[in-house]
């Protein structure tokens, strides 16, 4: 089989936009998100990165050493990425507060919780390399994990979050290699 190089793709860029739970997802990989998806801003040249992850309950017969059987108990994938861009939005998951805090001539500020609530998403991964587009859309996502935030001279302030999946989860994508050849 020959390699068909255009087919080898790199997340060359991209961006994240949440929106509230039941927000409508895109159908297709390039047409215009809803309005309520909000684009979180720069991320951090790690990227975005996607786990998926299984769980298997193993049964063996009493007495034997090899299993019998495999049961897949639980299914899911995370997604994390670094925010490099400190506003409202991106502090709201992060700290997980209930509402955006409204800036007013550049100004903001809120109050943190005394604990981390759940904080639950609609999102949308648009990763762009050239013309090719790759796009993840998930019904729900729940952040579930936070990264240090580090101060200093000689780094960007970032915002590292880690989202499990709790919804569904749809994949499109429009590759110009692929058209080409139809």
């Amino acid at each position: 089989m020959a390699i068909n190089e255009d087919l080898l793709i790199s997340g060359a860029t991209g961006l994240t936009s949440f929106a509230p739970v039941g927000t409508t997802l895109p159908t297709d990989a390039s047409s215009a998100l809803d309005a309520a998806f909000k684009d979180f801003g720069a991320i951090s040249s790690d990227g975005l990165t996607e786990a998926p992850s299984q769980t298997y309950q193993s049964f063996k017969p009493w007495g034997r050493t090899r299993k019998a059987k495999n049961t897949l108990t639980d299914s899911g994938k995370t997604f994390q990425l670094t925010f490099w861009e400190t506003n409202p939005d991106v502090l709201a998951v992060y700290f997980g507060l209930d509402t955006v805090p409204t800036a007013t001539a550049g100004a903001f500020d809120f109050a943190e919780p005394d604990s981390d609530s759940p904080v639950y998403r609609a999102m949308v991964a648009d990763i762009i390399e050239g013309t090719n587009h790759i796009r993840i859309a998930c019904t729900k996502v729940q952040r579930t994990d936070r990264g240090n935030i580090v101060y200093g001279p000689s780094n960007l302030i970032g915002y590292q979050m880690t989202f499990d999946q709790i919804g569904d989860v749809h994949r499109y994508y429009l590759l110009d290699a692929l058209a080409d050849a139809s």
